[in-house]
C-alpha cells in the first residue's frame, strides 16, 4: 500500500488505488475490467450496495483506469499488466484528487434541478487530457424527481467523451425510467473472511497490537462493511495499546459470552433474585440495552438449532460447549415462547426512553415463565396419565378383552421410534377380531378425530409389526365407544309409550280460520320458513 500522507486515518490511508486491492467484489471487478479489456463501455454505469462494501472507491478506480495511459498496454497484455497504473500524470492526479476530467458530485447536497442543469451545460465540453469525462454522482438516490427527469435525456444520449458513474445505497428509491438506461452492478456485503484478512494486513503494516478473537469481533459487529470495521478498529486502537477482546467489547457496549450465559442461564433456572444481581452488577452498567436484547434473540436462535442438530451454526458466539449444555436446558417450545415474548414487546422497548429498566422487566417475565416440555415428555406424560386412568377405571368397569397378540404387537411398537404413534396405540381399546373382514375392531380414546387420522397416517411404519402377530388381517376397525349405550337408549326409546305432542293433530284440532298464507318467498318469510322446517305442517292466519 503506497502511503500518502501518515497523518491521514486509517480509512483514508487504506483506500484502494487499483483494482487488486479491492477485496470482496470479484464479479463486479471481473464485470468491470472485461469492459476496459474489450472496449465495451456503457454511458451509465449504477454502483448499489450496503454502505462501506466499495462503491465509491470501485468507481474511483474504474474513472482512473478508464483515463490511464497504459489502458491500451492492458487490452494487448491483460494478464501481466496492472490498472490503473498509479504511475501516469492521470493516475497521479486521481491520487491527488484535484484530475480535472474526473468530477464526484455528493447528491445529498446537490439535489435541485439546477444543479442537474449545470451538470448538463458542462458534459457537452470535451476533456480537458484524457479521453473521457467522468461524472461520479454518490448518494444518487437524494436527488428530487425533477432532478431525475432532467437526467433522463442526457443518460439516454450523453456525449461519446462523457460517462456518468451513479452510486446509491437504497436502489429502490430510484424511477424504473432511470434503471432502464443504466448498466447496473451490484455491490454485495463483504465476507467476514475478507475482512478479517484486511484488518490483519493493516495491523501488521500499522504495528498494532491485537488478538484474534478481537478481530473477529471487529468482523462480526460491521456486517460487511470493510469502511465501519477500519474505523472500529480505530477507535480501539486509541483506547488501549493492546487490542483485547474486551476493549473490543467495551468500545460496541457488549458484555463477555461468559457473563451474558451466565446471565442467561439465571433466565433458565427461573432464579430471579440472582438474575437482578448479575443484571444490575458493574459488568452491565454500561452495556447497551439494545445490543443485549439483539443478543438474547440470536442466543435463542443459536439454541434452537443445536436443538435440530444443525452442524453449522451461527457464528455468533464461540463457546460452543457452554452453548450445548444451555441447550439441554431448556426445551424447542421454551425458546420459542421467550423469543414471541422479545417480539411482542420489542415496539414498546424501540420507542421507550428507558430501555434498560424496560428490558429488566421483560426479562423478569421470562424468569417466570414455565419450562414448558417437548412433544416426546408430553407423550411420555399423557401416557403415565392415561395408565393410571386407565387402572382406576378398571376397578369400577368389567374386565376388557385381552389378547397376547396385541399385547406383543404393542410390545414391538417401540421400534418404530414414533413416540406419538405408540402413545395413541397404547390408549386404544382392544374389542377382538372380525373373522369375516379380517380386521380388529377397536375403540380410540375420547374418539378423537387426531388418533384415528395418525394411526391411518402411520400405516406404512406400524403395518409389518401388525402383519407379524396379525397375519391375513388388513388393518384396524374403529369403533365408536359409546354405540353400545346409544343402541340401548334408542332401544328403550322405541319401546316408550308415545306421549309426545302431536303437531299436526293439534292444529286441526285448533280453530283457525281457513286462509292458509304462502310462505313459498323465503325472503320474505324467512322465520316462518324456519319454523316449518323444524315443525312440519302449514301456516294459517
Amino acid at each position: 500500500m503506497e502511503q500518502i500522507n501518515s497523518n491521514l486515518n486509517l480509512t483514508r490511508k487504506w483506500r484502494p488505488k487499483n483494482f487488486d486491492q479491492l477485496i470482496g467484489q470479484k464479479i463486479p471487478i471481473r464485470m468491470l475490467k472485461n469492459g476496459l479489456f474489450l472496449n465495451k463501455l456503457f454511458p451509465v454505469y449504477l454502483f448499489s450496495g450496503q454502505r462501506g462494501c466499495g462503491k465509491t472507491t470501485t468507481a474511483r478506480v474504474f474513472g482512473s483506469a478508464l483515463n490511464c495511459k497504459n489502458l491500451n498496454n492492458f487490452r494487448l497484455n491483460p494478464e501481466n499488466t496492472k490498472i490503473p497504473c498509479l504511475q501516469c500524470d492521470s493516475c497521479k492526479s486521481m491520487m491527488q484528487t484535484n484530475h480535472p476530467d474526473f468530477i464526484e458530485i455528493d447528491a445529498a447536497s446537490h439535489t435541485g434541478v439546477e444543479n442537474v442543469r449545470k451538470i448538463l451545460e458542462n458534459c457537452s465540453y470535451m476533456p480537458t487530457f484524457s479521453d473521457k469525462k467522468i461524472y461520479l454522482i454518490d448518494e444518487a438516490h437524494m436527488l428530487s424527481k425533477a432532478a431525475f427527469n432532467a437526467f433522463l435525456k442526457i443518460l439516454e444520449e450523453p456525449p461519446k467523451s462523457t460517462l456518468f458513474i451513479l452510486a446509491t445505497t437504497e436502489i429502490q428509491k430510484f424511477p424504473q425510467t432511470v434503471l432502464s438506461r443504466c448498466f447496473q452492478v451490484i455491490f454485495r456485503p463483504v465476507n467476514n473472511h475478507d475482512i478479517k484478512n484486511h484488518l490483519q494486513q493493516i495491523c501488521k503494516y500499522e504495528n498494532i497490537e491485537i488478538e484474534d478473537q478481537a478481530f473477529d469481533l471487529l468482523t462480526k459487529e460491521t456486517e460487511g462493511s470493510v469502511r465501519d470495521a477500519i474505523n472500529l478498529l480505530e477507535q480501539v486502537r486509541f483506547s488501549q495499546t493492546k487490542i483485547t477482546s474486551d476493549a473490543v467489547l467495551k468500545i460496541l457496549g457488549k458484555v463477555s459470552e461468559k457473563e451474558f450465559f451466565c446471565l442467561f442461564e439465571t433466565l433458565l433456572d427461573q432464579d430471579s433474585q440472582k438474575f437482578l444481581n448479575i443484571f444490575n452488577s458493574d459488568s452491565f452498567e454500561n452495556v447497551n440495552p439494545q445490543t443485549l436484547w439483539s443478543m438474547i434473540i440470536q442466543l435463542c436462535r443459536t439454541l434452537i438449532w443445536i436443538k435440530f442438530k444443525v452442524k453449522n451454526l451461527p457464528t455468533y458466539f464461540y463457546n460452543t460447549q457452554t452453548l450445548h449444555n444451555l441447550a439441554k436446558k431448556c426445551s424447542i417450545n421454551r425458546l420459542n415462547s421467550l423469543l414471541q415474548l422479545l417480539w411482542s414487546q420489542e415496539e414498546i422497548f424501540l420507542k421507550t426512553q428507558q430501555k434498560l429498566i424496560f428490558l429488566e422487566t421483560v426479562l423478569l417475565q421470562i424468569c417466570q415463565q414455565v419450562n414448558i416440555s417437548d412433544l416426546k415428555d408430553i407423550v411420555k406424560l399423557c401416557s403415565t396419565n392415561n395408565v393410571e386412568e386407565k387402572k382406576e377405571e378398571k376397578k369400577d368397569c368389567a374386565p376388557s378383552i385381552k389378547n397376547t397378540n396385541w399385547t406383543s404387537f404393542l410390545n414391538d411398537l417401540k421400534s418404530t421410534n414414533d413416540q406419538l404413534l405408540i402413545s395413541i396405540l397404547n390408549q386404544v381399546q382392544y374389542e377382538g377380531k372380525d373373522e369375516e373382514k379380517k380386521i380388529i375392531n377397536v375403540i380410540v380414546a375420547n374418539n378423537s378425530q387426531f388418533f384415528k387420522d395418525k394411526i391411518k397416517e402411520s400405516k406404512d411404519g406400524w403395518m409389518p409389526i401388525f402383519l407379524k402377530y396379525f397375519p391375513n388381517y388388513i388393518g384396524f376397525n374403529f369403533i365408536s365407544s359409546n354405540n353400545q349405550n346409544s343402541n340401548q337408549k334408542l332401544h328403550q326409546f322405541k319401546k316408550m309409550p308415545s306421549k309426545s305432542f302431536d303437531i299436526q293433530n293439534s292444529f286441526k284440532k285448533t280453530n283457525f280460520s281457513n286462509t292458509f298464507i304462502d310462505i313459498s318467498d323465503t325472503t320474505k318469510w324467512p322465520k316462518a320458513n324456519l319454523i316449518i322446517k323444524h315443525f312440519p305442517g302449514k301456516i294459517k292466519k
